[in-house]
């Protein structure tokens, strides 16, 4: 059994359209970057517990990215501890656990040393954040897949689709609006005026408008086929980013999740954001910062900075009873 399929012809050594699952793209792409990481990726499956091997491989080759990044966690995290020199099982769940199933991993240590691993995701996103951001993508793929000889285009989107887009339409509507100008005019406008002063073509769907811009393209590219047209996609809309809130309640929830397993627990969360900080890290586990101010009005005095009684290791009532360490 492999991960990647064998017998097919790999020559794209282009990258991936934005609504492409991971798995697709890897096992697809003729880059040599992606055919290093499938050769490293089979490496680590045929070391992978054998009774295990068909439940990863049919997440990994999921077209559900949070299926495929968990399984190829779960490939790292038992790599990760054979690299160490830990002999590592598949674990059954215990006779009168509460759990109907068991953590990931039974790691032994060189030592003799036993203790679980359990390797789970941390996202900020919500369910219909990640539906829109499909949306979004399909929408991306299809202005992409314009034949635009004269003009890359600027995207700015304003909302999310709820609901699909159509494709089809949207196309056709930009294709006509581009044909609709001469890049040379469009090219002197923004030399004297700049990008926002080019005409621009509003495509409005159920509350979700995309802008469009044309960017004209030099003398010598222009009359070439085979370009993505898209060229500057925002703006970005501001909105708030709170990564300790996901991996706390990470920790926390697998922590709980088996009951008294007689032995330690290691949860190994990988937050698949692109803002964790360690600030994050620490106010996930240990309650957030705060700061506060002596009542002493007679003069300048300095904050002395607390934590508030709300991380996965310390609550209302103090320190935590269970045990449980994370690993990133």
């Amino acid at each position: 059994m492999n991960l990647f399929h064998k017998d097919i012809q790999r020559d794209d050594i282009g990258p991936a359209s934005y609504s492409e699952p991971s798995f697709i793209y890897l096992n697809r792409s003729a880059r040599p970057a992606v055919v290093l990481i499938r050769q490293e990726l089979e490496n680590w499956f045929s070391r992978y517990p054998n009774a295990a091997k068909v439940n990863i491989f049919r997440r990994f080759q999921s077209d559900d990215e949070i299926e495929h990044h968990s399984a190829f966690f779960e490939l790292y995290v038992h790599e990760l501890l054979i690299r160490l020199g830990h002999t590592v099982e598949i674990p059954h769940p215990e006779p009168g656990t509460s759990s109907c199933r068991a953590p990931d991993f039974l790691a032994t240590s060189q030592e003799g040393s036993r203790f679980y691993v359990e390797a789970t995701l941390a996202t900020n996103q919500s369910q219909q954040e990640v539906s829109g951001e499909k949306r979004l993508n399909q929408v991306y793929d299809a202005l992409n897949g314009l034949d635009s000889p004269n003009f890359f285009i600027s995207v700015e989107v304003h909302g999310a689709p709820a609901v699909p887009v159509p494709g089809r339409r949207l196309r056709h509507e930009v294709r006509q609006f581009l044909n609709s100008l001469d890049p040379d005019s469009c090219s002197e406008i923004i030399r004297h005026s700049g990008m926002r002063a080019v005409p621009s073509h509003k495509f409005d769907f159920q509350g979700w408008r995309i802008d469009i811009s044309p960017i004209p393209k030099s003398h010598k590219s222009r009359g070439k086929t085979g370009i993505r047209p898209l060229g500057i996609l925002g703006p970005a809309e501001a909105q708030l980013v709170d990564d300790r809130t996901a991996l706390k309640d990470s920790v926390i929830a697998k922590a709980a999740h088996y009951g008294d397993l007689g032995i330690g627990l290691v949860v190994a969360v990988n937050a698949i954001n692109q803002h964790l900080e360690m600030i994050d890290i620490m106010e996930a586990l240990f309650g957030q910062e705060s700061f506060t101010f002596p009542a002493n009005i007679g003069g300048a005095v300095e904050p002395q900075m607390q934590r508030l009684p709300n991380g996965a290791w310390n609550g209302l009532k103090g320190p935590k009873t269970h045990v449980f360490l994370p690993c990133w």
